[in-house]
């Protein structure tokens, strides 16, 4: 059902720039769009009367900075001001400097900041959240006549990307349409009645360049890329707040079915971290696929257990503390008796000690994850995707920032299935709660995380966790 529009009130954004000059050209932008903007220092912001807050930092925050910003942020979001932070810095160089950035970064989206990576979406963004709020979700529909620039830049992003881009007729849905969108953002040109919602669907104005903006009441956005920039950031902000701010409380635990038995098992090996067979095994009491696998002493022990697993299998040493490459393709009972010995020499151990059979793990892509304390930020969860650089987020991990970490994991060919991003947000869900069991974990390490197609599942194949040292 399509609603009409009341008479809208201009919305106001405050402004909180650190540069003078990027402050007065924002505030030219939003005077030439009728956007009322009133400059003011961030914490002041916060407690004014505005619908959201632009903030453009000079320099990308650290841990101390980015600290402070969060509890602005957490209170913004909690007065429906929500800051609306540019981030438009150089990137860092590989290595430590790019996961502190992805850390500071996950810190403050955790707590309320909507973050913004282009000067264009984030003016948007703001624009957007001051007037209409977030849309209920990311999906966005588009109404525009044929020809004109409007359709152009369509057709530009349709070559782009498919899928998630609806565009209707030029007098939109009917009457008793159902809309699968959250967000439909329609030509501001068109002669049509306003609408403030169709359905359950946020209608919003849009023009292709400023250049096009037409007069009226209503306040519309600029430029089809920005938009849809704005509205993915929107709606993932609404999506955070749904969930609360900062990392999941530990209390929701309760919901994974957690075997307290099993965790607090593993968790008894003495030493200053647990290897892989007692990682897994707290692992698996949080609900996390792991390979199945035993400890065998004995050749004839490994014989027996790979024969249960199932061919081939995988046989790396038993020993907490260090890590010992694993011999693969172990196809058969010669190969056991050979590999029981193989395994404990590659890694520098005497032959007779005690040796891991494992299933050989099932095909997919790989990548690591960790989850370690900040010195400042506390738990963070670093994901390593290959191609993408690192991404972060608060742990425990909120289903929210969960599903926001997966999505980094693109198909790695053309024509490949997509992976199965979903079983790895619960992977990565429920590893975080393990990661935090215990005062004692200073850090759990995924070393390798296998992903497959979608609907196949994901798995964690090598893992270990690294105890505080006893004073």
């Amino acid at each position: 059902m399509v609603t009409r529009a009341r008479a809208q009130a201009a919305p106001r954004v405050a402004l909180a720039a650190d540069d003078e000059r990027t402050a007065v050209e924002v505030a030219r932008v939003a005077g030439e769009r009728g956007v009322p903007v009133e400059r003011l220092a961030l914490e002041s912001a916060v407690a004014a009367p505005v619908g959201a807050i632009a903030y453009a930092p000079e320099a990308a925050p650290d841990a101390a900075r980015a600290a402070t910003l969060a509890r602005l942020a957490a209170a913004a979001a909690e007065n429906r001001r929500p800051i609306v932070m540019l981030c438009a810095f150089g990137r860092p160089r590989p290595g430590r400097a790019a996961e502190e950035r992805a850390i500071v970064f996950a810190h403050l989206r955790a707590h309320g900041a909507v973050l913004c990576d282009d000067p264009d979406a984030w003016f948007e963004t703001a624009v957007l959240l001051a007037a209409y709020g977030a849309p209920a979700g990311p999906r966005v529909a588009l109404v525009a006549p044929p020809g004109g620039w409007l359709a152009a830049q369509a057709a530009a992003l349709a070559a782009e990307e498919t899928g998630g881009r609806l565009l209707y007729p030029p007098d939109g849905p009917g009457e008793s349409d159902e809309l699968p969108a959250d967000l439909v953002l329609v030509d501001a040109r068109l002669d049509a009645p306003a609408a403030s919602r169709a359905g359950r669907a946020l209608v919003v104005p849009l023009a292709a360049r400023a250049e096009l903006m037409p007069g009226g009441e209503r306040t519309a956005l600029v430029g089809l890329r920005a938009a849809l920039a704005a509205a993915a950031a929107a709606a993932r902000h609404a999506a955070r707040l749904a969930q609360g701010v900062g990392p999941a409380p530990a209390a929701e635990a309760k919901r994974l079915k957690v075997d307290r038995a099993r965790a607090d098992k593993a968790m008894a090996v003495g030493g200053e971290r647990l290897g892989d067979q007692e990682s897994k095994l707290l692992l698996s009491a949080y609900g996390v696929p792991v390979t199945r696998q035993a400890v065998a002493h004995t050749p004839s022990a490994a014989v027996r257990y790979a024969e249960q697993i199932g061919w081939p299998v995988e046989m790396l040493p038993w020993d907490p503390e260090r890590d010992g490459a694993a011999v693969t393709g172990v196809r058969n009972p010669p190969d056991v008796r050979r590999g029981f010995g193989a395994a404990a020499s590659a890694a520098g151990l005497a032959v007779g000690v005690p040796i891991i059979v494992r299933q050989t793990p099932p095909a997919g892509r790989s990548l690591a994850a960790r989850v370690e304390r900040h010195a400042s930020l506390g738990p963070m969860l670093l994901l390593d995707v290959p191609g993408a650089g690192p991404v972060a987020a608060p742990a425990p991990l909120r289903r929210a920032d969960a599903d926001e970490l997966a999505a980094a994991l693109e198909a790695s060919r053309a024509g490949d299935a997509p992976p199965d991003r979903a079983a790895l947000a619960e992977l990565l869900q429920r590893a975080s709660f393990a990661a935090v069991h215990d005062e004692s974990i200073e850090a759990l390490v995924l070393t390798r995380i296998v992903v497959g197609a979608k609907g196949e599942g994901a798995m964690a194949v090598d893992a270990r966790v690294r105890l505080k040292r006893k004073r």
